[in-house]
């Protein structure tokens, strides 16, 4: 997904912080992974650079981050479990409504056009309130463990658009009152971001999500 940071997006999310503080976090008992596109006439197969796959990583890393969280106690579901599945992305909120979703996670690998594009980085609402809160805490604590593999730390942003939040899976998922994220992991067509990725290896960038997921979720008192 090619990204086109906010300033403004990113100081109604900065805001949100100030006015609502930390007693506006809600107990979350139920995490939804999304694993990033797949395949079909609605979803797009995602990044290509050879030899990585955005839909097929997005699925790899999030059946492990899926293992991770139960085995520490926590319910998980993902809104697709094979790289055939066909979901629209209003279809995914949907889904983690019906799964009764506390926080969705939509996991994803970047590229940008010229190529010298790199690092970690996490969108939220940029609408403030609980979700933006939430969406901060959670990406920043994310962010803090995919830092330590050696990406750099692009931050939690925001972006508006037309409708609200520019991105679907943030705008239908606030819209369902579930606090959103897209977590791009990486730059898999930048060559320091896939050394990273090569010498840490994927397993290593899904239990950095894993532990940064559980940090937030205990520091929060949800686990």
């Amino acid at each position: 997904m090619k990204n086109i940071f906010s300033k403004l997006s990113a100081l109604l999310i900065l805001g949100a912080i100030c006015v609502f503080g930390t007693s506006a976090i809600t107990e979350a008992s139920v995490v939804v992974l999304d694993p990033g596109h797949g395949n079909g006439a609605i979803t797009a197969p995602g990044a290509a650079v050879d030899p990585y796959y955005e839909a097929q990583m997005t699925l790899a890393v999030a059946n492990q981050v899926k293992a991770e969280l139960e085995a520490a106690g926590i319910t998980v579901y993902l809104t697709r479990d094979n790289n055939n599945t066909d979901l629209s992305l209003a279809d995914r909120a949907a889904v983690a409504k019906a799964d009764g979703a506390d926080i969705l996670i939509s996991i994803h690998f970047n590229v940008s056009g010229p190529h010298d594009k790199s690092g970690c980085v996490v969108f939220a609402s940029a609408l403030g309130g609980n979700n933006s809160l939430v969406g901060i805490q959670l990406g920043n604590s994310i962010l803090a463990q995919t830092t330590a593999l050696g990406y750099v730390n692009k931050g939690v942003l925001g972006k508006l658009g037309s409708q609200g939040d520019y991105y679907g899976i943030i705008r239908y998922g606030t819209a369902q009152g579930i606090p959103t994220i897209i977590l791009e992991q990486c730059y898999i067509d930048n060559l320091t971001d896939r050394a990273v990725l090569a010498s840490t290896g994927l397993s290593a960038a899904a239990h950095a999500d894993a532990v940064g997921i559980i940090n937030y979720l205990r520091t929060a008192g949800l686990v």
